[in-house]
């Protein structure tokens, strides 16, 4: 048993990996009604990864809102790159920058 010193709240959960590979996804139960405890199944040397679900939740929103601005904001960039805006321009040589420095 893994006592978490965190008041309990059934969305937190433990991942379990051996050998770099995930064995297991524990979820919370109540120790003592107050706080979380998870109950770890294998032995030996173990990498336990203590997580809050809702934050993946968050993580996913915000990659998802990340990636539609970019794809939202392309056209407008194209647009006035094309109209031979100095602003435009100034983007695409910092990005060739960037790119020959790799």
């Amino acid at each position: 048993m893994l006592s978490f010193a965190e008041a309990y709240d059934p969305l937190w959960e433990a991942r379990v990996y051996k050998d770099g590979r995930k064995i297991e996804t524990v979820k919370s139960i109540p120790l003592y009604s107050v706080i979380n405890g998870f109950w770890i199944n294998e032995t030996g040397n173990l990498e336990i990864i203590i997580r809050y679900k809702p934050q993946d939740w968050f993580e996913r929103l915000s990659n998802l809102c990340y990636n539609l601005h970019r794809l939202h904001s392309y056209p407008f960039y194209d647009w006035r790159r094309e109209k031979g805006d100095g602003w435009a321009k100034k983007i695409e040589r910092k990005l060739k920058e960037v790119l020959r420095r790799k």
